[in-house]
């Protein structure tokens, strides 16, 4: 066997890394479910990140660590397992995807409360969008 297809996405109104997450989870997942679909590879585009820009003055008056930012995040997006299909000699996992999906859901995050307030992330970090390149799987 060997290569068939070959595609490329293209959008005036999305980016690259919308692009990719399209093809990660949209078409990839459609064509493995084609009878005779071996392999799907995909190269480039970037995977959107968020990144958390810590200040330690904010986090050392407010007595809480780099690693209690890191677990509240972590449990705030936490992914549950399910179970597994199997359709056209394909294996799908099922499982449900944490619930962040934007800057402002990880800045509400509450991570613990102060004199009654609760403390939320963006009171001690500022969160941006990044991302990484794909170069392949």
């Amino acid at each position: 066997t060997g290569e068939i297809f070959r595609y490329t996405l293209e959008s005036e109104s999305r980016n690259v890394s919308d692009l990719l997450a399209i093809q990660d989870w949209v078409i990839d997942r459609q064509l493995r479910g084609v009878p005779g679909v071996a392999e799907i590879v995909s190269f480039g585009g970037s995977k959107k990140t968020y990144n958390i820009n810590i200040n330690p003055l904010e986090l050392d008056k407010y007595d809480i660590t780099p690693l209690e930012v890191y677990e509240a995040v972590a449990k705030s997006n936490i992914n549950v397992g399910g179970d597994i299909i199997e359709k056209n000699g394909q294996a799908y996992v099922v499982r449900g995807i944490g619930l962040l999906v934007s800057i402002e859901d990880i800045e509400n995050i509450v991570l613990k409360t102060f004199d009654d307030t609760p403390i939320l992330v963006r009171n001690v970090a500022r969160v941006e969008e990044g991302s990484l390149p794909k170069v392949g799987m």
